[in-house]
């Protein structure tokens, strides 16, 4: 048997994740962003109307004031951006359009604030100042019947007014530090108001998704930055203590078992991915992901029924239909297997696994010159693909121009050496030309190489012209 490499992509995160990933672990930041920088801003303004300061400390403290309250409003408007991109996110569901409609005005602040430049003889002629007025409510204790209205404008903490806790909209104050509100020109947002908004939706979104978007950010960070270097233990470690801390955190059990599926531990490998379903049944990337796993333990039954569900969610995802297509490569149903490939491809055009897929399919079916154009577009797309000079190599050498062949082999030797798969096949080649030292040569090292190929050699119709010379009997075993 001719050797041909296939991709080994089903082992690996589609495309489809790493961009949820991507826009995921923005959002995520964006929102702990919005967190610090709210704290920080409410433990500020408490501590402005509790304590006297000196003139000095007080200046680098409003300073400061004024800098959390614009972080809340950049990192919302990131956050909102990063919202709207976001693949998985239902941008028609109402939660959402009601989000972006209370949360509008931080748009309008941004715009005035990036424009000030236009603006700044409107604030002159008004005394405004040009970052605006900070006002906020503080609760009065232990009573809890009166409030106190603060404000800063430019620098300047104004005298506290205090008012009885009427509250005709029936808002409640929270302590310490509430109802914190910016104005700047003719815009006016009431910041606390955006917190609960932002708070809203990201519960929504992680209902809606299955993500958590908190954590132990630093295990988080860790165990991703270690995740695929070989030799990396602590990448287990930092996942199990994330699904100890939050055991339906489903990115995390879904990394967990692409990390047990790396190491071969497919078992353990099913029983994360198990876990994430039982939380979100929709779950594409454990639906694709522990298809994968299926696919390799060779469950092609149960690798289809999930690739199948992955795809009756969302029909247009290259990666799963490349999957599906490797699993009906393996039991045979080719005609199947080229209409995944192809649609996959129709979806993204330069996805190389799914041309060398395709283009192995397409040699078991005699179709030499399709598989050529396939192995072709993936060697003008990434010129140093090695599997692609190996895999066209095959057809040249079925075709029997043996020429052509050996070009591509030794261009597939010159990228990787060594190469084992590439080593067994030149010893084909050399077969087909009757060049039989050179044969055995190659053989040898292919088999020093991967001593799998020495069960396959002995079964190689390839061989058979050489089966009886004592140099090829030694090296297959048998004396």
């Amino acid at each position: 048997m001719i050797t041909g490499k296939g991709s080994n992509s089903a082992r690996r995160p589609g495309w489809l994740q790493k961009r949820q990933a991507f826009f995921f672990d923005g959002i995520r930041y964006s929102l702990g962003m919005i967190k610090v920088a709210n704290n920080r801003l409410q433990e500020k303004l408490y501590s402005l109307t509790n304590r006297e300061w000196e003139k000095e400390y007080l200046t680098v403290l409003t300073a400061s004031v004024m800098l959390d309250a614009w972080s809340i409003i950049d990192s919302v408007h990131r956050f909102r951006n990063l919202l709207m991109q976001a693949p998985g996110i239902k941008q028609k569901s109402p939660e959402l359009r009601i989000f972006y409609d209370k949360t509008e005005g931080v748009e309008a602040l941004r715009n005035t604030i990036q424009h000030l430049r236009n603006e700044s003889k409107s604030f002159i002629d008004k005394n405004l100042p040009a970052l605006g007025i900070l006002s906020w409510v503080v609760l009065n204790m232990p009573d809890g019947k009166s409030a106190s209205l603060y404000s800063l404008v430019a620098g300047t903490i104004y005298p506290n007014i205090v008012y009885p806790l009427v509250n005709p909209l029936g808002k409640r104050i929270q302590p310490p530090v509430d109802h914190i509100n910016i104005i700047l020109g003719n815009h006016s947002l009431c910041l606390s108001d955006i917190i609960e908004k932002v708070e809203g939706i990201k519960l929504w979104i992680e209902q809606m998704s299955g993500k958590h978007l908190e954590a132990e950010p630093a295990l988080v960070i860790r165990a991703n930055l270690t995740f695929g270097k070989k030799g990396s233990t602590q990448v287990q470690s930092d996942y199990n203590k994330i699904v100890e801390l939050k055991p339906d955190y489903l990115d995390v059990l879904n990394n967990l078992g692409l990390a047990y599926a790396k190491l071969g531990k497919y078992n353990k490998a099913l029983a994360e991915y198990n876990k994430a379903l039982e939380v979100n049944q929709d779950y594409l990337d454990v639906l694709n992901n522990r298809g994968n796993t299926y696919l390799k333990l060779k469950k092609y039954n149960e690798a289809l029924a999930d690739y199948n569900k992955a795809l009756e969610l969302t029909p247009d995802l290259p990666d799963v239909l490349h999957n599906r297509g490797l699993t009906y490569a393996e039991l045979g149903k080719y005609d199947k297997a080229l209409t995944d490939y192809s649609k996959a491809l129709e979806l993204n055009p330069d996805y190389l696994a799914a041309l060398i897929n395709r283009g192995i399919v397409y040699k078991k079916l005699d179709k030499h010159d399709e598989a050529l154009a396939d192995y072709n577009k993936a060697i003008e797309l990434k010129p140093d693909y090695f599997d692609a000079f190996n895999n066209r190599g095959n057809v040249y050498l079925h075709l029997k121009k043996y020429d052509e062949a050996l070009a591509d082999y030794k261009r597939a030797l010159e990228l990787k050496p060594d190469y084992a798969p590439v080593l067994y096949n030149l010893a084909i080649l050399f077969v087909a030309q009757g060049k039989v030292d050179d044969a055995i040569s190659y053989l040898e090292k292919a088999i020093n190489e991967d001593k799998k190929l020495q069960k396959m050699a002995k079964i190689e119709k390839y061989f058979d012209n050489i089966r009886k010379d004592p140099r090829f009997k030694k090296l297959i075993g048998i004396d």
